[in-house]
């Protein structure tokens, strides 16, 4: 479990076993993940985090979300063209970012997946003039809001999209331009739907009313963060990264080892899909002008702002995704009515997708947490795995059980995900330094060397080691008594 996963689990954990939660205006974003885990949680019959098993009933619903992404810009073939449709929801089932980031526990992916339908169902709106799209498009933003405050530049990007498409050319198929007063009232209950919707889920369904006034506030705090490359879990510029970064890993990322990574054809395609749009812009559909122009912006946008994890260019991606459908929409059509040459065509073009599907099969299936990785952004070390059997294995033989002493040693709070992965164990203490060191402690977990006064004041240890993250190395100190009953009770399982 990469580290802010496992702080999702334990939020989750608040929810299961209170049924409460509180929306931090400065960490964590929204709800709707761990809403949305509860019933998948529940069937497996766990009814606390200690009781959960494994990490299958969290990532599940991600991997639903990622699913339906498929599958309704599958169904988009109305709006964007049969082709276009097809190959983008191709790409995205294929996409080592996706794939892999459908396996996290975090927002994002269910991010793009509603702010997609956000903007889908809002151009379905333009298209037919109906209420049940305006009220789709407002349940849709209600749920992107409550998920990510970043819903305000994707969204922004697109009124400005929007914008801009108006005041260009009118030699355009309908519905753009159109007359904005005509729609007034359908946007306006988009908005009111949708901001219900967010505030509904923010306050977990009204329990907690102070997280309507903190859902503003916090558009501000994550624009400052975003500008200026700061954390506020684990200090300023962390995620500073350069205007490229995005851009570089996409196309090449900078990992040392021998496999190829890249998604740089789908940029190539997307390129392509663009020159196609603007060659036939006056004959062209409306939502290919749309799409161009946003793709460009959010592009952009995401690329000026120093804040940056790899996670967070989902959004640009899907853009470039759509635009790649439409590049191979207009090969295939610069072969004419000649079968033989579109299928040739179409036979080169799909060793795109056929790429990018070992890809993602080296990235979410053969190597998840290798630092060669370019998606496993400081990826917790399998290594932990150890560490959590080595607990259990002690608690076995702990005269205290499951509920031994056991305390952690980290500077910052940088000792995640081991929450998690000792979910099982009540009696847990943090601390900062060693000034609290106990020598009851069962198990002394530290991220940084302790010395000889600690040493002195834990008492006779066993100590060994294991990997946090490619940085970080845990030294464990296992109180004597309770190594050497563990060693007693391995001979005697080898001797059977």
């Amino acid at each position: 479990m990469h580290t802010d996963e496992a702080v999702h689990a334990a939020k989750l954990g608040i929810l299961l076993e209170t049924g409460q939660y509180e929306y931090d205006p400065h960490e964590y974003h929204g709800p709707v993940i761990y809403y949305a885990a509860q019933p998948f949680v529940r069937a497996t019959g766990a009814a606390t985090l200690a009781q959960v098993a494994d990490e299958t009933p969290l990532r599940l619903p991600i991997v639903c979300f990622g699913a339906l992404l498929v599958f309704v810009t599958a169904m988009s073939a109305g709006s964007l063209g049969r082709w276009e449709a097809g190959f983008a929801a191709l790409l995205i089932a294929v996409s080592p970012a996706f794939s892999f980031y459908s396996r996290y526990y975090i927002q994002e992916v269910p991010f793009v997946l509603f702010c997609f339908v956000t903007l889908g169902a809002g151009w379905r709106l333009l298209e037919t003039h109906r209420i049940v799209w305006a009220v789709a498009a407002g349940l849709a933003l209600g749920v992107a809001i409550a998920l990510k405050e970043t819903w305000i530049m994707v969204m922004g990007t697109a009124a400005l999209a929007g914008g801009l498409l108006h005041l260009t050319s009118t030699r355009r198929p309908w519905p753009l331009p159109f007359l904005w007063g005509r729609f007034a009232g359908l946007f306006f209950l988009t908005g009111v739907v949708g901001l219900f919707t967010a505030l509904m889920l923010l306050s977990n369904f009204f329990r907690h009313p102070r997280a309507i006034a903190d859902a503003f506030g916090a558009l501000l705090g994550y624009a400052s963060r975003g500008v200026s490359g700061d954390s506020s879990t684990f200090g300023a510029a962390i995620h500073d990264h350069p205007w490229h970064y995005y851009l570089q890993l996409l196309a090449w990322p900078s990992v040392d080892g021998p496999w190829l990574w890249t998604e740089g054809g789908t940029l190539i395609l997307g390129c392509v899909g663009i020159a196609a749009v603007i060659r036939q812009w006056p004959t062209a559909r409306g939502v290919w002008h749309f799409i161009v122009i946003f793709a460009i912006l959010i592009t952009a946008f995401y690329s000026a702002i120093p804040y940056k994890t790899p996670w967070n260019v989902l959004p640009m991606l899907m853009a470039w995704c759509l635009l790649a459908g439409r590049g191979f929409a207009a090969l295939l059509q610069m072969a004419g009515s000649r079968r033989w040459a579109a299928g040739v065509v179409a036979i080169l073009l799909m060793t795109l997708p056929a790429t990018l599907a070992v890809q993602s099969w080296r990235a979410t299936i053969a190597r998840p947490s290798d630092i060669r990785n370019p998606y496993a952004y400081s990826a917790t070390s399998s290594n932990i795995l150890r560490l959590a059997k080595r607990a259990e294995q002690l608690a076995a033989v702990a005269p205290a059980g499951d509920r031994m002493l056991i305390q952690i040693i980290a500077p910052a709070n940088d000792y995640w995900p081991l929450p998690w992965y000792l979910r099982k164990f009540p009696q847990i203490g943090y601390y900062p330094d060693f000034s609290s060191v106990s020598s009851d402690a069962a198990i002394i977990i530290s991220t940084i060397d302790p010395d000889k006064t600690t040493l002195a004041a834990a008492g006779p240890r066993q100590t060994e080691y294991y990997g946090l993250r490619a940085e970080s190395i845990l030294t464990t100190l296992i109180r004597q008594d309770l190594w050497d009953a563990f060693m007693a009770r391995q001979m005697e399982n080898t001797n059977r």
